[in-house]
């Protein structure tokens, strides 16, 4: 378990990110290192263990504004399936520069991941709204 601090639109956010083995959960080598985990009992993140050191970070960030308790910390937008690129957004502001467009990549692996094994039904606009949104950011 490690754990981080992020000051994101001026408030100080505190999460921890654990590592889990994904392809073994799912009984695939292959599939994605990019998988993300939200425990809501405790707020840990979970990352797969094959995921690099700035993943784990960033992606645990994600994850801590979009289901943990910094929910507030979303920037507004008019179209509720946007709010998860929007949060990318808002996270890959904070991130190196150098960074983005790997995390781009991860994100895109773990969003058709999501969407072809229908994972979570319920999401899969925001997730092909997310996809679209990093498609469109490593084409500039």
């Amino acid at each position: 378990m490690k754990d981080y601090l992020e000051l994101v639109r001026g408030e100080a956010v505190s999460y921890s990110v654990g590592r889990m083995d994904f392809a073994e959960y799912f009984s695939d080598d292959s599939i994605t290192d990019s998988l993300v985990y939200f425990a809501s009992g405790d707020g840990t993140v979970f990352v797969d263990k094959r995921a690099d050191e700035m993943y784990a970070k960033y992606a645990g960030l994600h994850e801590a504004i979009c289901c943990g308790k910094y929910a507030f910390l979303v920037p507004e937008g008019d179209d509720p399936e946007g709010r998860c690129s929007r949060i990318d957004e808002l996270v890959m502001a904070i991130m190196p520069s150098t960074y983005r467009k790997e995390y781009s990549r991860k994100r895109i692996e773990m969003f058709k991941t999501l969407i072809e094994r229908n994972l979570s039904p319920a999401l899969n606009e925001s997730f092909k709204r997310s996809l679209a949104f990093h498609e469109a950011f490593l084409a500039k």
